[in-house]
């Protein structure tokens, strides 16, 4: 399936008089992979509210499976996954109970099956009956990510999934993108975990000054040439 998914035309946006993403463009086809680097402060992780529904933008058009997204948001929300810094979850309530909460919002009829899905594919199941608020750091990402594909989104938006996980609730991570390209679907990423965002992407990104400075695909770069490049654009290393 090669069908272009998401179109980005000349986003603009700006808080508190500082240019965040300046005449941004990025076009995604279905069943690929797209990561994002950048420093602190670069614009990823606004671009992925500002995708997810999240935040709001100031000019530019966004086109999502060719709907426009300000028109039509309501309706591409439900198509959507999304990890962000924030988990979404709900400290008091245990890790079934923000499942099956948020199976209520995404509209999911079967939710017992799906939650039990989505805590055995996470490796959740000794904290199901957990509140969140004692969860480490690591483990309420996995959390967030099981919340995010409850509902079997085409499209997944996952800024720093990465962050806190330990190895093997790494590769549980891996194997979910792995998946979700396998079955056509687009996932657009951020790390800052360069070995991470080559083993799962088609396509890098170098996002700076709120414009992508540079891309290459995957198979034609490593470790060295891509951090070559990102050090000589940001005067940073990866």
């Amino acid at each position: 399936m090669n069908e272009q998914a998401v179109s980005i035309n000349n986003l603009n946006k700006i808080y508190d008089k500082k240019i965040i993403l300046k005449n941004f463009s990025l076009k995604i086809n279905w069943g690929q992979v797209a990561t994002i680097f950048g420093p602190n402060g670069s614009g990823k992780s606004t671009l992925i509210r500002i995708l997810g529904n999240i935040t709001d933008y100031d000019q530019g058009d966004i086109y999502i499976q060719n709907r426009d997204f300000k028109v039509n948001n309501n309706n591409i929300r439900k198509t959507i996954g999304v990890v962000t810094h924030q988990t979404f979850l709900y400290d008091h309530l245990s890790v079934e109970e923000n499942l099956k909460y948020y199976c209520q919002v995404f509209g999911i009829s079967n939710y017992f099956a799906n939650v039990l899905s989505a805590i055995e594919k996470f490796n959740l199941n000794k904290y199901r009956d957990t509140h969140v608020r004692k969860l480490s750091r690591g483990t309420q990402q996995r959390v967030a990510l099981a919340r995010a594909t409850l509902h079997h989104p085409r499209i997944l938006l996952l800024d720093e999934p990465d962050s806190g996980l330990d190895n093997d609730s790494l590769k549980i991570l891996i194997d979910i993108i792995d998946q979700h390209k396998s079955s056509g679907g687009l996932a657009l990423i951020t790390t800052h975990n360069l070995e991470f965002g080559i083993s799962v992407s088609d396509s890098l990104l170098i996002l700076s000054d709120g414009q992508i400075a540079f891309s290459t695909n995957s198979n034609s770069t490593n470790k060295e040439l891509f951090n070559y490049e990102y050090q000589k654009i940001t005067k940073e290393k990866l």
